[in-house]
């Protein structure tokens, strides 16, 4: 057995088809569940099944990767991570027990991170694809680019998402119908289910082009450069459309942060990379309260309206009286909520919660503790990749990418495309790009 599969390699196999699922599951699920409305008026397919698959998946391939006499990665890095992903398992269901929440809603809470435990997974049975696979899996994820591109110009055109379904038979919602304070204007959301998700999507492909014309602009041919050149201001549009605020913020964060990267060197590159994360969500916060404060004295029903920032506010303020009257065990620990509403709300007998804030919701959810431990693994792991990258365009752009977590955080909460793309996709590259031989779990 051990022979077979070291023969054939059957994890790297395996870690690919993960990989390719994944893709086809977090950008088009949406489609694929209007489809299946049309036809059955019911949908049997949904993420969650995908999920399930990709866990089978990923409990074979841990196999397979023991049997080819692979030993895990236990370093203090890989151990942190392995802790925090049983903090979240046991904080689970012990709330489950203390506060008698159904099986049903925990295994909700947990399908939220999905992507947070498929990292763990990467991150300590590590295996190192060949660089035609990767070449392969950015291939098709760069197809995939340029289809939500396409499709995301024709729904502004067309003002219209071409999703015929908002609701499936339960009355959970298929996508983001809701047009907030544009004026009737359809959010571009390409095969995704809101503006947000696209924008995210599509960052990482604006951020490589902007890279190859930042570093590689003498070397590239003249072809070259108009192509990545039309690509950023396509991909721009495009995301403009996205009637984001946030995902508009996001994009100048990581071209700001690519640009500096690229003007430093030596110590101020050093300094550039542990400040600018922290930074800027400071300035952020500051700015968009300012702002917000100013435009609200003149109410607009324009996409620079202070209204969405501002009932923001009241839910933040709600949440965290609630939080500060529970007790010491709940404000350490949390009490696995998340944000969730309407028929989800019902079916699980939660409360409804919005809050659009990572910190607010991780407080809630694994508590004080919780918080703190996740956002020092976060920290680590972008610290790790982006010492690896030097001159890799890919382990760099991931880098940065998932540094915006910290801003990104402040005005919404962790969407799986958000999870897949900056901590899982990092992940698999750090095991197969950083340099030969380097533990990267090592300080």
């Amino acid at each position: 057995m051990k022979s077979i599969a070291k023969e054939y390699n059957l994890s790297e196999k395996l870690m690919v088809i993960i990989v390719y699922i994944s893709l086809i599951y977090i950008t088009f699920i949406t489609p694929m569940m209007q489809l299946q409305m049309a036809l059955f008026n019911n949908i049997l397919v949904r993420g969650m099944h995908f999920q399930i698959l990709l866990a089978v998946i990923s409990i074979i391939y841990v196999v397979c990767y023991m049997i080819e006499g692979n030993k895990p990665r236990l370093t203090k890095f890989t151990i942190s991570a392995l802790l925090l992903g049983l903090y979240i398992i046991i904080d689970g269901i012990v709330i489950k027990f203390r506060l008698g929440y159904s099986y049903e809603y925990i295994l909700f809470v947990y399908n939220n991170i999905f992507y947070l435990f498929m990292a763990f997974v990467v991150l300590i049975f590590p295996k190192k694809l060949s660089q035609k696979k990767l070449k392969n899996i950015f291939l098709t994820f760069g197809i995939i680019i340029c289809v939500n591109v396409v499709l995301g110009l024709i729904q502004h055109i067309f003002n219209s998402p071409f999703y015929i379904y908002s609701e499936d038979v339960n009355g959970n919602s298929l996508f983001q119908s809701e047009t907030f304070n544009l004026g009737g204007k359809v959010r571009a959301m390409g095969t995704t289910a809101s503006g947000l998700k696209l924008g995210l999507l599509l960052i990482p492909a604006a951020a490589y082009s902007a890279y190859k014309l930042l570093y590689d602009f003498n070397a590239l041919k003249k072809s070259k450069k108009v192509l990545h050149a039309i690509s950023v201001i396509i991909i721009g549009i495009t995301i403009f459309f996205t009637y984001t605020r946030n995902i508009y913020f996001i994009l100048f964060y990581t071209l700001a942060f690519l640009l500096i990267y690229r003007l430093t060197a030596g110590k101020w590159r050093k300094l550039h990379i542990y400040l600018f994360p922290l930074i800027v969500p400071i300035l952020y916060i500051t700015a968009v309260l300012v702002l917000s404060f100013i435009t609200s004295k003149n109410p607009t029903t324009s996409l620079f309206s202070a209204q969405s920032f501002l009932t923001r506010i009241i839910f933040w303020q709600d949440y965290m009286k609630d939080f500060f009257s529970w007790n010491l065990i709940d404000k350490l620990f949390g009490r696995f909520s998340i944000q969730i509403q309407g028929e989800r709300a019902i079916k699980y007998n939660v409360p409804e919660l919005v809050v659009d804030n990572m910190y607010i919701n991780f407080l809630g959810f694994i508590g004080i503790v919780g918080v703190i431990v996740f956002i020092i693994f976060i920290w680590r792991l972008y610290l790790k990749i982006i010492k690896s990258a030097e001159s890799n365009t890919l382990l760099l752009i991931f880098a940065i990418y998932l540094s915006s977590i910290f801003t990104m955080g402040i005005l919404n909460v962790l969407e799986d495309i958000f999870l897949f793309i900056v901590i899982f996709i990092s992940c698999v590259l750090l095991n197969t790009l950083d340099k030969e031989g380097r533990d990267f779990g090592e300080d």
